[in-house]
């Protein structure tokens, strides 16, 4: 049997991620980098933001990250939603206080939101 119009919105697919990784914390399962960014992509993709730093925040409570991708996923997702000084205050944060460094992509990504904003003396500078 084949659905048909059927696409799941990135509410209801948070909503599943969230579920099975909570099940599998409680059935002893110890995530890792890569499973708790899945879990950042969810929350990233239908603009739980809030969601998505409590994330981060288990993650550093538990030792494990973020690392650099974690901050690609959410500057990604606070530039989509136009929210570039969010994104700069992170970008600022990664080295100092979550001791990460960031890579040629984010670097690439902060440049372009100061050229968009005409600040080109500020993108010199990263």
């Amino acid at each position: 049997m084949e659905p048909k119009n059927l696409k799941l919105c990135p509410h209801i697919n948070c909503s599943l991620i969230h579920g099975f990784f909570e099940l599998s914390k409680a059935g002893g399962f110890k995530p890792k980098i890569p499973t708790y960014n899945a879990v950042v992509v969810g929350y990233c993709n239908s603009m739980q933001m809030l969601d998505a730093y409590r994330v981060v925040d288990e993650m550093r409570q538990f030792g494990v990250g973020p690392d650099g991708r974690t901050h690609e996923i959410i500057l990604h997702n606070l530039i989509k939603a136009n929210r570039k000084k969010e994104a700069f205050s992170l970008y600022q944060r990664m080295g100092t206080e979550f001791g990460c460094e960031p890579s040629m992509n984010i670097y690439s990504v902060i440049v372009k939101i100061f050229c968009e904003v005409e600040r080109i003396n500020m993108a010199l500078k990263v």
